[in-house]
């Protein structure tokens, strides 16, 4: 007559079961810093496109000799070259901390 212990059945469950739930919270955390990591990258790679654009706007404005530049945050503004200059000094002050 074989004698089963139910208690070292139970005891091999909830092991498996807490292996299984570790698991799954170190796949959710991969997967979590998977998607800040692309949220990151394209935010990066959206900023350096406006930089781009700006700068290129900002060059031909100065080859034109309008006075105008574009400041690039989020939004276009056109703004007098003395107004350029003091926002992007803020901006450049800014970026320091």
């Amino acid at each position: 007559m074989k004698v089963y212990y139910i208690s070292g059945f139970f005891d091999k469950m909830d092991k498996f079961t807490t292996d299984t739930f570790d698991m799954c919270k170190k796949m959710d955390i991969d997967i979590d810093m998977k998607i800040t990591n692309l949220q990151i990258r394209l935010v990066e790679a959206t900023s350096n496109i406006h930089k781009r654009i700006s700068d290129g706007i900002n060059e031909w404005q100065k080859e034109e000799e309008s006075g105008k530049r574009v400041f690039l945050q989020d939004m276009f503004f056109e703004v007098s070259e003395k107004a350029y200059k003091k926002l992007y000094n803020i901006y450049k002050e800014d970026m320091k901390f």
